[in-house]
């Protein structure tokens, strides 16, 4: 059991490190793509962007409508941010890291206070 424990946290851990990758390569992407100015014309395409057909099966049009937008709003208020992303793509990385190292903590602290138990479940149910 206490192998259980130890191969749980090694798949948490390594998909708790494949999406602070992802974050960090998404966020430095984003960032350099803000300060080349690439995202100008987001907000238009955003616009003309319709619900797919296909969509409709599952999506009702009301709610299409309303994340439509939604999306062109916080959009429309990212785009006075804008000049600032380059800057801050730098530091938001370094901070998505930093957050992975305390998850991860708090992901081998879990581990551990799980091992330590397991490991007294046997003890527990002995007879006296």
């Amino acid at each position: 059991m206490v192998k259980v424990v130890w191969i749980v946290f090694a798949l948490l851990a390594a998909a708790w490190t494949g999406m602070a990758w992802a974050c960090g390569a998404f966020i430095g992407w984003a960032a350099e793509q803000a300060a080349t100015g690439s995202v100008a014309g987001v907000v238009e395409a955003a616009r003309t962007f319709d619900m797919p057909p296909w969509a409709a099966l599952w999506i009702d049009p009301a709610l299409w409508a309303a994340l439509k937008s939604l999306a062109l709003t916080l959009l429309e208020w990212g785009q006075a941010a804008v000049p600032y992303a380059g800057t801050a793509g730098g530091w938001l990385v370094a901070l998505v890291w930093v957050m992975w190292g305390v998850g991860l903590l708090a992901l081998l602290a879990t581990a551990g206070v799980s091992h330590l138990l397991v490991r007294q479940v046997p003890r527990a149910l002995a007879p006296a």
